[in-house]
């Protein structure tokens, strides 16, 4: 499975594109709101296990792939959870706010990945994959799409503002359709998680004690990703899980 080390590796793999796709600016909001990266540790900002960032738990079942005993990837003591399905409750609204007419059936196919080691809090891999486009298939990942992100990507993509972000991964063709105003985006509207690291709940709370209690986010915040969604939206064009 390649890794990604930079921008123009992510570009090559035509992941999240072409629009409405929504992977770029997923894994953009990913990079800036759920991961820290300190001398190539990944620590996580956020915990997948409590649904942050629309993480769910990823079975990595087996789909007859041609590795890994037939499953997407690796199997390991850690779990996998994952995220990206805009039609999750919990998932941010980072919807993209150009015109998705085109392409529907593809729009909502991209995920995030990750294995997740509750004891340090860090994340050991990072994924980006998307669902087969075979119809028989819809439901499973593309082995042949999926790729790691390296610590140093996740570094690039954090040093970018958004608009930056997609004009040096977007096919040119792509990047040149989108307005200036779609491009944009205000440091307040980036994703609000309710939990930092230092908020994480205890263990004896997530093994059978009292529900989870979420920080409620500021009354002055403004939804996450606020700007970028849209009448045109690609919640409701497919419903794949």
């Amino acid at each position: 499975m390649a890794m990604l080390n930079d921008l123009s590796m992510l570009k090559n793999t035509s992941f999240g594109q072409p629009a409405p796709r929504h992977g770029l600016r997923l894994l953009w909001g990913f990079a800036h709101e759920c991961v820290n990266i300190s001398n190539g540790k990944m620590t996580a900002k956020c915990d997948p296990r409590t649904g942050q960032f629309g993480f769910k738990h990823f079975k990595n079942k087996n789909e007859g792939h041609t590795s890994n005993g037939g499953r997407l990837l690796p199997v390991g003591k850690l779990q996998y959870y994952e995220t990206g399905n805009q039609n999750q409750t919990s998932f941010p609204s980072c919807t993209t706010s150009w015109d998705n007419t085109k392409k529907q059936h593809k729009c909502n196919i991209d995920r995030i990945i990750v294995s997740y080691n509750t004891n340090l809090k860090t994340f050991q891999v990072i994924y980006v994959t998307q669902h087969s486009s075979q119809k028989r298939k819809r439901k499973q990942f593309d082995q042949h799409h999926t790729y790691c992100i390296s610590p140093d990507l996740i570094k690039l993509i954090q040093d970018l503002e958004l608009n930056e972000f997609l004009q040096k991964t977007m096919d040119n063709e792509e990047s040149d359709s989108l307005s200036q105003d779609e491009l944009s985006v205000d440091e307040e509207n980036r994703p609000l998680l309710q939990n930092s690291v230092s908020s994480y709940p205890s263990s004896e709370t997530l093994n059978g004690g009292e529900p989870l209690q979420q920080t409620q986010k500021s009354p002055q915040s403004k939804p996450p990703f606020a700007n970028m969604h849209s009448e045109n939206s690609c919640m409701d064009c497919c419903c794949i899980s």
